[in-house]
């Protein structure tokens, strides 16, 4: 079994193999599609699961670059990932897939609640603190924490929010920025999706 250190190198490597030491960064924002018509697959027809290394046509959908750091990171935080240009883009992201009527928010990055304040004036999304009452919370709704918080430390029992978010039907999603693998797992206690930025301590 590989550690850490050597899989943030090596995890990504079956992507595109290339016989360069370093991997090549690839500037290319479009691809050539198969020569042989047959051997084209559908957006559609993919399996859910499927990767879709080897499908690329377009920078904004897939690239070699994102591919290679999204399966490094898979294999580091231990979960399905998607690589995001801003943390913010990747809030947003969250949001629109989980789709809650209400979130529960603490403090942490400004943004993810400029975000959340966005949601509340185009769809009535409503906005509680984590010291209010978690009965409030429904099936869908998300329950949004930062652990530990930037910029004081403040840590946060993860597991008690997944379940107070489990038990009523929500999700747990956790900013683990500031406490990256080996650090902190979420995903161990409970966390149903977790957020890193990747300019502070994975970069």
């Amino acid at each position: 079994m590989t550690g850490i250190s050597t899989n943030s190198i090596h995890a990504s490597d079956e992507v595109h193999p290339v016989r360069d030491v370093m991997p090549p960064i690839n500037i290319s924002t479009t691809y050539k599609y198969a020569e042989n018509p047959d051997d084209l697959v559908k957006w559609s027809d993919l399996p859910e699961d499927s990767s879709i290394i080897g499908n690329i046509f377009y920078s904004r959908i897939s690239h070699p670059n994102s591919e290679r750091v999204e399966r490094a990171l898979e294999d580091i935080v231990g979960g399905h990932t998607v690589a995001y240009s801003s943390g913010l883009g990747a809030f947003f992201a969250a949001l629109t897939y989980f789709n809650p009527s209400t979130v529960c928010i603490g403090k942490g990055y400004h943004g993810c609640h400029s975000i959340t304040d966005i949601f509340t004036r185009l769809k009535g999304l409503k906005v509680i603190g984590l010291d209010d009452d978690l009965d409030q919370l429904n099936a869908g709704d998300l329950i949004c924490l930062e652990t530990p918080v930037n910029p004081d430390g403040t840590v946060f029992d993860i597991e008690y929010f997944a379940e107070k978010a489990h038990k009523k039907g929500a999700f747990l999603l956790i900013d683990s920025t500031f406490a990256p693998p080996p650090l902190q797992d979420p995903f161990k206690w409970g966390a149903d999706m977790v957020l890193h930025s990747a300019t502070k301590y994975f970069g």
